[in-house]
């Protein structure tokens, strides 16, 4: 998702711009300026904050863009690095396709279709126009103009948007948008999103808060032609082949680790005890949903021969900031990507019981309501040996 906002950050900006009177010469020349791009090429700097957490990603991007006479966009190429994470890959844009590649050699693809942001599927014909037209009906005054912001020693026409406000769950959800405007060039210089929101599920709501800023630069306009028309996948990359949670009666791959005070933990030293592990990370929903769920599985196993561990693939130091906003009431094992991967669990949240002989008894991805109930069975057959 945050590739998908990169990729359309002026697109956005162009069509929120354009519902506030014309008596802001910036926006109309901003506007004017947008109207001529046929391509673009950008880097941008993000800093976008963990929404369940207090740690900060910072992440660079390289991007290509080109349009079309619609202004839509089928072609694109976006090069992204978070160095805190060793993390680097590549999306394109092309023939109606999205690829990602990814820095372990693999590519998956799927189509534009399935790229939506909200309700409005950005490579739908006119859908700027529409969206365009619908502010204008309805909220003609959705942009302020503030004071100039300073950005590097230079000043810039700063803008504020609140692009959407309501109650939701009886708790207000809202969408602030902040944007600088060269004064020479009439481009964007920086985005900044602040929103806030909750998510309802099994009498459980969490609360949704994001903060990020892009700052841009080295803008170059109209002087590319399109390498994408005739994209081919680049040499040395194969399709990633999703694998299947290991199945039950399966040895569990052994694993060492350590927990945030340095403990060691080693799956041989649980022998003769049922496991419960969760594989997960820092700023997935999924994951956020499951915590307050483990906690009740560790108090209520806590007198039996069951043992509640967390690996997240997430660093010591994200992990210091994120459970210091979060009770967690069972060991978490820190830079545990590795072994989630001996598990075929690369993302989050996946579950597995471990009986006392060392096998598979049970494996389940994601966070659903009844989760909990099915985990809880699940471990009760696993400890009366009834499998």
């Amino acid at each position: 998702m945050r590739t998908i906002i990169t990729l359309i950050a002026l697109n956005l900006l162009a069509v929120q711009l354009y519902a506030q009177s014309t008596s802001i010469k910036p926006v109309e020349s901003m506007l004017k300026q947008l109207e001529k791009i046929e391509s673009i090429s950008y880097n941008q700097i993000s800093y976008d904050k963990n929404p369940f957490g207090n740690d900060t990603a910072t992440i660079y991007r390289e991007v290509t863009v080109f349009f079309d006479p619609n202004y839509k966009l089928p072609y694109a190429d976006v090069s992204t690095t978070i160095k805190d994470k060793n993390y680097a890959s590549r999306t394109v844009y092309a023939d109606k396709k999205i690829y990602d590649f990814e820095k372990d050699g693999t590519y998956t693809t799927k189509d534009y279709k399935a790229l939506r942001i909200g309700n409005a599927d950005i490579f739908s014909d006119g859908e700027l126009q529409k969206t365009v037209s619908k502010i204008q009906q309805t909220a003609p005054d959705k942009i302020k103009q503030l004071n100039d912001t300073t950005i590097d020693t230079q000043n810039y026409f700063y803008f504020f948007v609140n692009a959407f406000d309501s109650v939701i769950n009886e708790q207000r959800a809202f969408i602030d948008m902040y944007f600088a405007v060269d004064k020479t060039t009439f481009l964007p210089k920086s985005y900044t999103i602040i929103s806030k929101s909750n998510y309802a599920a099994d009498n459980n709501t969490i609360e949704l808060s994001m903060h990020s800023r892009s700052v841009f630069s080295d803008f170059n306009i109209n002087s590319r032609k399109n390498y994408l028309l005739n994209f081919q996948i680049p040499p040395g990359y194969k399709p990633y082949e999703k694998k299947e949670l290991l199945k039950k009666g399966t040895p569990a791959p052994e694993w060492t680790g350590k927990d945030m005070l340095e403990s060691t933990y080693s799956s041989k030293s649980f022998a003769g005890k049922t496991l419960l592990l969760f594989m997960t990370d820092i700023s997935c929903l999924g994951n956020q949903l499951s915590i307050g769920m483990m906690n009740n599985l560790t108090d209520k196993y806590q007198n039996k021969e069951v043992v509640v561990l967390s690996l997240f693939g997430s660093s010591k130091k994200e992990l210091m900031q994120y459970t210091a906003t979060n009770q967690i009431n069972f060991p978490v094992i820190y830079d545990a990507q590795q072994i989630k991967e001996k598990y075929n669990a690369p993302g989050a949240p996946f579950f597995y019981i471990i009986d006392k002989n060392g096998y598979i008894s049970y494996s389940v991805y994601g966070y659903t309501e009844e989760r909990e109930t099915t985990l809880g069975e699940e471990l009760d057959k696993a400890l009366s040996d009834k499998q």
